[in-house]
């Protein structure tokens, strides 16, 4: 499967209530959605609501919304939501193991890590891709390991080929337009984003710039 080169992962203050954002990103030619609720942010957020019953009513709904707009939608963390949803794929964290059958039936399973030991945790032969970073800090998360710049990035890559683990990575964590260009340059296959897309209230000309840029400097796998 040929893998978008762009996810837009949500943001813990996303507004679920008013779906035009997924428009915008539609619109501007982001085609992957990475669906990722975090228990303690909703309970900051919005106290009143329960976590897996509000995960599975956004999820059925942003489905619905994905399938009709012809884009991915993978969830994170919960695979017996993922599977409620129909969605198209999986990303497991570190602390998210699946065991066997479990991993079966969706067409992306991706895999978060920081290094090579920690890629190795995974079911290599079983995922699709590697989201690693962060690239340098971001708010998005309440807890990150030491950011990778650039020079991480290049120093895996090459950890990577010698030890022939072929699955794309996508770059993630506190990327800013700027940052792009010179990300793809170093041979990663696509980028992961939060921060930047929401804080700009989804920019229909951002989007687009994004977009560009990454097709621009992307390099083939």
């Amino acid at each position: 499967m040929n893998l978008p080169r762009i996810q837009y992962i949500t943001h813990p203050e996303e507004d679920f209530s008013n779906l035009t954002w997924l428009e915008k990103l539609a619109e501007g030619g982001i085609s992957w959605v990475q669906l990722r609720i975090k228990e303690e942010d909703l309970a900051e957020f919005h106290p009143k609501l329960h976590y897996k019953a509000t995960f599975i009513e956004i999820a059925d709904i942003l489905r619905e919304k994905t399938s009709n707009f012809g884009m991915i939608l993978t969830i994170n963390d919960h695979p017996e939501i993922a599977r409620l949803a129909s969605a198209d794929g999986i990303h497991l964290g570190m602390e998210d193991k699946m065991e066997g059958s479990e991993t079966d039936g969706f067409s992306i399973y991706g895999g978060t890590a920081h290094n090579l030991g920690e890629m190795k945790k995974h079911s290599i032969d079983k995922l699709n891709y590697f989201g690693v970073g962060p690239f340098r800090e971001t708010k998005t998360k309440k807890k990150i390991k030491s950011v990778l710049g650039v020079r991480g990035y290049v120093q895996l890559l090459s950890e990577m080929k010698e030890e022939n683990i072929s699955q794309p990575i996508f770059a993630i964590g506190g990327i800013e337009e700027n940052d792009i260009a010179e990300i793809m340059k170093i041979g990663v296959y696509g980028i992961a984003l939060s921060g930047l897309i929401h804080k700009n209230n989804f920019d229909n000309q951002l989007i687009k710039n994004i977009v560009q840029k990454v097709n621009d400097h992307a390099r083939s796998i």
